[in-house]
């Protein structure tokens, strides 16, 4: 067992480290409103929200995720995926339970939509204080909080993220981005850098695939971590076909990324492999290479293909000088021609976040 964690035993379900949580306020009759996501769960007395985190208990909100880590790893930043921040670091990668998405096509569905509830076997807490001298006992780079939402992880995240700011590491987190501006508010003043998974640009993508309505507010807080905040922002779009594979759907992403977040924004688009509950066919590798010529059409200077083999290779090319800046062997970054966030070779602005 990794360092300072320790076992705990649920009983019924229940985290004896549970935090109050976050965000939400009594509507009488022991129901609590949570307002951490666009959702606004009205949760009843002794039940959980639609994300499995949030517990009303005698009128007040819990959040009985608190501490409970379901992966912990070291990852290159590279595997977030952030290309353009801290190329060749390494990062403590921290996942927990839960979700407030419901993607028929979840590569994390064991984790996602466990509920914690439902968990009546032994598991690893880390206090904040643990993952602190996990990320100095590795040696890494900072922490990321990923594998499952981040947002329904807020509590622990804002009091970790605190704790290594002020120790000089970095934080990010891999998002579906489902979050309340005042979400954002508090975690925003501690968030270095996020990749936000950005599944469509059309009302029905949203509620077929996530079942999500009001998905515009992913957008909002894009633009909000960027402009109020200052966060390094990485969009990702995993393909699946018949679902956001039109050309329509790439165009929308693409021209809200370089009107909105900027040209040098880096667009990872992904390959769909089969998961959880969806089994067609993996995304075709042409539509993976029409999605890019529809980004670079559209202004984007980097835009990325995934969980498949590229053509073109896993490298960052300058725009300025067209030479090959960073070269990548899978997730891991074997050189890099930058200095300063800036091309090496030639001097353009790559807005890489070194």
């Amino acid at each position: 067992m990794p360092y300072g964690t320790r076992e705990i035993d649920l009983q019924p379900g229940i985290n004896p480290f549970m935090k109050q949580a976050m965000l939400w306020r009594p509507e009488g009759e022991g129901i609590a409103l949570c307002e951490l996501c666009p959702r606004h769960c009205r949760i009843q007395h002794r039940k959980t929200g639609f994300c499995g985190t949030r517990y009303s208990l005698d009128g007040k909100l819990w959040a009985i995720n608190y501490g409970l880590v379901s992966s912990a790893h070291m990852d290159p930043y590279s595997k977030k995926p952030l290309y353009h921040f801290h190329p060749g670091k390494m990062v403590l990668s921290l996942g927990s339970y839960g979700c407030n998405m419901a993607c028929k096509h979840c590569q994390n569905c064991e984790i996602s939509q466990q509920k914690i509830i439902q968990l009546h076997t032994e598991q690893e807490y880390y206090s904040p204080e643990d993952i602190l001298k996990l990320c100095h006992m590795h040696k890494a780079d900072g922490a990321s909080f990923t594998y499952n939402e981040p947002t329904i992880w807020m509590e622990y995240a804002v009091d970790c993220c605190k704790l290594l700011k002020e120790e000089a590491y970095y934080t990010s987190f891999v998002t579906n981005g489902y979050m309340s501006a005042e979400a954002l508010e508090a975690i925003g003043p501690h968030l270095d850098a996020a990749n936000v998974d950005v599944k469509g640009f059309k009302d029905e993508t949203y509620k077929n695939l996530s079942s999500v309505d009001n998905w515009r507010e992913v957008l909002a807080r894009c633009e909000e971590m960027t402009s109020d905040w200052g966060v390094h922002i990485e969009i990702t779009t995993n393909v699946v076909p018949e679902y956001n594979d039109d050309d329509r759907t790439f165009r929308g992403i693409a021209d809200w990324i370089v009107s909105e977040l900027g040209e040098k924004t880096p667009w990872h688009i992904t390959r769909y492999h089969p998961a959880h509950k969806m089994y067609s066919q993996p995304t075709p590798l042409e539509t993976l290479l029409r999605a890019r010529e529809i980004g670079r059409a559209a202004g984007l200077k980097f835009v990325y293909l995934g969980n498949t083999s590229d053509p073109e290779g896993d490298g960052t090319k300058c725009p300025g000088c067209g030479k090959t800046v960073i070269e990548r062997m899978g997730f891991f970054t074997s050189e890099a021609k930058v200095k300063d966030g800036k091309c090496a070779l030639c001097g353009y602005d790559l807005g890489i976040k070194e």
